[in-house]
């Protein structure tokens, strides 16, 4: 994948509303990802603004800011969602769940008896991943 037709750097490049956004910066940016299990509703992606397929090639000068705001996504999504706990994933490689090979971390709100690892991902839309970053993104402020 390159940097042309990576989604990812779509959002890097502004190549979506706004709204969308929780929380961004020189080196990340914070959005609801399009794709959420019914019960997890508030999944939000962490992703790098720099191309960076995977983990494995993560500069170290990134390392540190991209934990900074995955850390302050889950405390931020575990307030917003009223969740029993919080998920941190990052997958590498198509073997290791990989499907976007740009760096990102899936921060997932969780809750006592939810079927995370059952259930079917759904395709949210515009409307409800703008309110999910309305939600978090004013618990981010709320917590900062």
């Amino acid at each position: 994948m390159t940097q042309q037709s990576c989604p990812f750097c779509l959002y890097g490049a502004g190549g979506f509303r706004r709204e969308l956004i929780v929380y961004e910066d020189q080196d990340v940016l914070v959005v609801p990802s399009l794709h959420q299990k019914p019960g997890n509703h508030g999944h939000c992606l962490v992703i790098t603004r720099e191309h960076v397929p995977d983990v494995y090639a993560l500069p170290d000068v990134l390392a540190g800011p991209v934990l900074r705001a995955v850390s302050a996504a889950a405390r931020a999504t575990k307030t917003a969602f009223t969740a029993d706990g919080v998920s941190v994933r990052q997958n590498n490689d198509p073997a290791g769940g990989q499907d976007v090979f740009h760096v990102h971390f899936h921060v997932v709100p969780r809750f006592k008896q939810d079927d995370f690892d059952t259930a079917p991902y759904q395709q949210l839309s515009e409307r409800t991943r703008i309110e999910q970053a309305e939600a978090v993104r004013r618990a981010w402020q709320l917590l900062a």
